[in-house]
């Protein structure tokens, strides 16, 4: 298993410090959700198989803590377009008006999470990663202020959540705890 990694993240002028956490068994996401609470759910992959079976892991994790699913208003699915250039649009439509009904039908939700496409590839690519960047960046934002998901926490109480910023200079981070109120 991947160990946790933190990174510095720098968006235009800000730069945050982000974990990231692989997890592929329940007692992971247990200790990750009740050790620093998770902001955002980052579901990558290129077809619906995949998303499946990544979707399948958190559900299956969550199930007896979360009955509600509260992690799925976290949830931003992050579609690696493999395609041709020609064909992207019709991919992204087919993923918007085929697919994510599908997995909206497959978990019994009615909110449609954050769905975004990327692609690695193309003359434009500088400017397309700082693009995505930023889109991530917003997402992972608005999730953030839904608070965060926690095993067993009610989604009407007060969560602490720990808001760390880096001085622009990536010099000493800046730790400061806030009360959030759904």
């Amino acid at each position: 298993m991947q160990p946790d990694r933190e990174n510095r993240w720098q968006v235009d002028s800000a730069t945050s410090l982000l974990t990231f956490s692989p997890f592929t068994n329940k007692r992971k996401l247990l200790d990750l959700g009740e050790r620093l609470g998770i902001s955002t759910f980052l579901v990558i992959a290129s077809s619906l198989d995949m998303f499946y079976k990544q979707l399948d892991v958190i559900d299956n994790c969550t199930g007896s803590v979360d009955p509600d699913r509260l992690w799925w208003r976290r949830l931003v699915l992050i579609v690696d377009q493999e395609v041709p250039s020609n064909e992207i649009m019709k991919h992204r439509e087919h993923i918007l008006h085929d697919q994510v009904p599908q997995i909206l039908e497959r978990y019994g939700m009615s909110h449609t999470p954050a769905v975004m496409f990327v692609c690695a590839s193309g003359k434009h690519y500088q400017e397309y990663t700082l693009q995505c960047k930023q889109v991530l960046r917003q997402l992972i934002d608005s999730s953030h202020r839904l608070g965060r998901w926690r095993p067993d926490e009610d989604e009407d109480d007060f969560l602490d959540a720990a808001v760390i910023h880096l001085s622009p200079q990536g010099k000493m981070p800046v730790r400061s705890m806030t009360k959030y109120n759904k």
